[in-house]
């Protein structure tokens, strides 16, 4: 997925459905701060430069916690204390069932306005109730560069996959991100395998990459190192290929098993975000947000026109969108900070990090952040 064409995403975020048996992180909330006003606490994000597999147990921080029994797995395989790779398994051929992404603004801890990115809409909360409207997308939100609200808007990409070397059989890992470029690399990559494969994707031993690489910021044209997700097949184009015939030569009716599986997925209930799991998404990837009330009474904005026909099904193939191109970097460059820059800040709320990233690019620092919808 990039930003020059929105969004390859579907509705809201779609999981296999199995139960989750943990988490992929590569960020944790930080140390509590009191709120400006002086009336709460919250926790600042602080972004990893490596993979932490989690359990669904918090520890006193909030967090999750570290899953030390399969990390001393991974470590065995050698994967190291700190992982940048992580050996995966993904359970079904349908890429939608195994990556789903899409646009999302969270108003409080609640999904206040999500859409597709490729409809051309989005449906939005009105009121305090569960009714939405459709509106145009995307709106200032997304594409002002210089929209620094609290509800702005952001792409979320969700995978779900087996880990190997896990100890327990029947459900998945989850990881979370919104990253531009992790949603664009996992969609993109998912794809091509698929297409080599003549459509698998289940049961490939794959690897899943945490990288730094440097990048240029459109807008200061400064220098900045991010942390980028990926997925890559554990061998050359020409294994890959070998695999999958003697796949079908061994079971013949492989792929008609995995669809027979997924056609009994209720896919009605493959977009839903219960009201934990916005809460978790909005402190870890909205944290201005979810300092705010909840979502105004009044879920419309002023000149936002309503838009077509909804949010309907993923679209693989990403049509053009124009107004994407107005994405500047400069909107959300300190949505996934690096530990060393998170944990220094001694700032009061969620925008003063913002102000302290955009005075490092002012000063010709180079910032080490993970690029949060930036390219």
């Amino acid at each position: 997925m990039n930003r020059q064409t929105a969004m390859a995403g579907g509705g809201e975020p779609r999981g296999s459905k199995l139960p989750v048996r943990g988490h992929i992180k590569i960020g944790k909330k930080g140390a509590v701060r009191q709120t400006r006003d002086g009336k709460g606490t919250w926790q600042a994000p602080e972004k990893l430069d490596h993979f932490v597999v989690t359990t669904l147990e918090r520890d006193e921080t909030g967090n999750f916690r570290r899953d030390d029994a399969l990390h001393k797995v991974l470590a065995e395989k050698g994967y190291g204390e700190r992982p940048t790779v992580l050996p995966i398994q993904l359970i079904y051929n349908d890429l939608d069932l195994n990556y789903s992404d899409y646009l999302g603004a969270w108003r409080g801890k609640t999904r206040w306005c999500f859409s597709d990115g490729c409809s051309g809409v989005a449906e939005r909360l009105v009121g305090d109730g569960p009714n939405r409207e459709e509106v145009a997308c995307p709106c200032e939100r997304l594409t002002n560069p210089n929209y620094d609200k609290p509800d702005k808007c952001k792409p979320h990409g969700r995978l779900d996959c087996i880990i190997e070397g896990a100890l327990t059989v029947g459900g998945v890992y989850r990881l979370d991100t919104t990253s531009w470029g992790s949603c664009e690399g996992l969609d993109s990559s998912l794809e091509f395998i698929r297409r080599i494969t003549g459509g698998r994707l289940a049961g490939l031993p794959l690897n899943l990459t945490l990288s730094k690489q440097t990048k240029t910021n459109p807008t200061t044209n400064k220098p900045v190192e991010v942390y980028i997700v990926g997925i890559e097949y554990r061998g050359s184009i020409e294994e890959l290929r070998l695999s999958m015939l003697r796949q079908l030569e061994a079971d013949q009716h492989f792929f008609t098993r995995i669809e027979q599986i997924e056609s009994r997925i209720p896919r009605d209930k493959l977009h839903d975000l219960d009201e934990a799991e916005q809460a978790e998404i909005a402190e870890e990837f909205h944290p201005e947000a979810a300092q705010q009330p909840p979502a105004p009474e009044n879920g419309g904005a002023p000149n936002e026109q309503t838009g077509g026909s909804g949010s309907g099904r993923r679209q693989r193939r990403k049509p053009d969108n124009s107004a994407s191109s107005q994405l500047n970097a400069s909107e959300t460059l300190s949505d996934e900070i690096s530990p060393q820059e998170t944990s220094s800040k001694d700032s009061n709320d969620a925008q003063a990090i913002s102000r302290d990233v955009k005075q490092n690019n002012d000063a010709g620092a180079v910032p080490r952040i993970n690029l949060d919808d930036a390219f």
